[in-house]
């Protein structure tokens, strides 16, 4: 939703626009309160939620570090490895054959990897951090707009997209950017977080995981959104400035399809068929893999039958990943 015109065209800020798709993901678990399931609050719930946002904020020095694909390519495998340690050491997981998880779990870094280095090869400025007044004197469709380099000086683009966000308030970033390591411990940050963020509801009865879940964590999300994008804008700004169409609306839909998405992975995982040791790694490769096949369909990403070419063979060891690791779970107890 971030690549949609009508965000750009607003220059709505990264973190504006991720407050709104945090909002969207804490609804989506208020959502589940309107079934006809078994529902908890607990603490547990409200601290997973504190993690998504602290996961949702290390993205941030991450890519402004090591840029968009190397950075998405470290949190994405970092979570991978987190969500497995732990569903095997701390959640009690099994899986029958050891090895073939293992080459699982190898394919599936493959295939992320391979991903985003075929995003690298065409990059794009990430949401907020482009302004239109270049487009307007030919420099041609944001789809097409090279990335800066992680060390590249700031240009007049950089300098006005400065402007722009602090004109809604944000802090204007300093030119120069993070070191590359603080970048990479960042980057880390948000894939050990993000990949445990389900992890806290192994303390609980199997009764209270799954959709029963949802709403505690969706509760600590939108308790904690509003404290994270106030650290990095003024109150009057965020309330005033940032309340439009092109802020709110592109970010809750993006949220509440995550929500969703997070919540059939909560009620895999609570399935002992299934597991955590299945669950995230699989909605973590497979969510990879298809927002790469959107970006190309509905946003002309990619061009070039290189680039598209590695990315399907990136998206097919994914898929052969997530087999093997259903393969690898089987019968186990």
């Amino acid at each position: 939703m971030s690549k949609l015109r009508v965000v750009r065209d607003a220059e709505i800020p990264p973190h504006v626009h991720g407050h709104w798709m945090a909002e969207g993901a804490g609804l989506a678990g208020l959502l589940v309160l309107a079934l006809p399931v078994h529902r908890t609050f607990t603490p547990w719930g409200l601290l997973s939620g504190a993690m998504f946002m602290a996961s949702n904020v290390a993205t941030f020095p991450a890519i402004k570090s090591l840029g968009l694909a190397a950075a998405c390519a470290v949190w994405s495998a970092t979570a991978v490895l987190a969500s497995l340690a732990w569903a095997l050491l701390g959640a009690g997981d099994r899986l029958r054959s050891p090895a073939l998880a293992a080459a699982a779990v190898l394919l599936l870094l493959a295939g992320m990897l391979g991903v985003c280095a075929a995003q690298a090869s065409v990059p794009v400025l990430p949401v907020g951090s482009r302004c239109h007044g270049d487009e307007e004197a030919g420099a041609g469709p944001p789809a097409q707009e090279p990335l800066l380099p992680p060390g590249a000086a700031a240009s007049d683009d950089v300098a006005d997209c400065t402007k722009s966000e602090a004109s809604l308030g944000g802090p204007a970033e300093p030119a120069a950017p993070l070191p590359r390591a603080a970048g990479a411990l960042a980057a880390v940050a948000a894939g050990l977080v993000g990949g445990l963020v389900l992890a806290p509801m192994s303390h609980l009865p199997r009764v209270c995981q799954g959709l029963a879940y949802m709403p505690s964590m969706g509760m600590g999300v939108l308790l904690a959104a509003p404290l994270v994008t106030l650290a990095r804008t003024r109150p009057a700004d965020m309330f005033v400035k940032a309340q439009s169409p092109a802020a709110i609306w592109p970010g809750v839909v993006a949220g509440t399809v995550w929500g969703v998405g997070n919540a059939a992975a909560a009620a895999a995982a609570a399935d002992p068929r299934v597991g955590l040791a299945l669950a995230y790694p699989i909605m973590q490769g497979l969510g990879i893999a298809v927002a790469a096949v959107w970006g190309v369909v509905a946003f002309g990403e990619l061009p070039g039958r290189g680039p598209r070419r590695a990315m399907a063979a990136a998206d097919a060891a994914i898929v052969a990943g997530v087999v093997l690791l259903v393969r690898a779970k089987g019968a186990a107890p």
